[in-house]
């Protein structure tokens, strides 16, 4: 079973490897564009480098545990995607469901509350 996600965002925390890689490529395959975040550089390099044969993946650099750095990663999907279409927490903590709800008109954190 295929889901058409064409023309969606989603954001896959978690993305570089496991679980979250497994679900960023499924997103993929199903035509969504994956914002893959990952609290490793090199391993978010390869998965994207990987990942890009079945679509438009962009690798963020985020510490989840860090609310300022959820808040900067949020604001760089908002102002390209206004808001992700679904969102995928693979990395152990759901903080940061609240933390990247953004206004994509003033890119600024909306008072939005998961």
């Amino acid at each position: 079973h295929q889901y058409d996600l064409t023309s969606r965002h989603a954001v896959v925390t978690g993305g570089a490897q496991g679980i979250g890689r497994a679900i960023a490529e499924r997103l993929l395959r199903s035509g969504a564009a994956v914002w893959l975040w990952d609290h490793d550089p090199a391993a978010a390099a390869e998965a994207c480098a990987a990942l890009g044969a079945f679509g438009r993946v962009t690798p963020v650099i985020v510490d989840i545990a860090d609310a300022a750095t959820l808040r900067l990663a949020g604001g760089a999907v908002a102002s390209v995607s206004g808001s992700a279409a679904c969102r995928s927490s693979s990395a152990c903590t759901s903080r940061w469901v609240s933390s990247v709800a953004h206004d994509a008109s003033t890119n600024a954190p909306s008072s939005a509350r998961a």
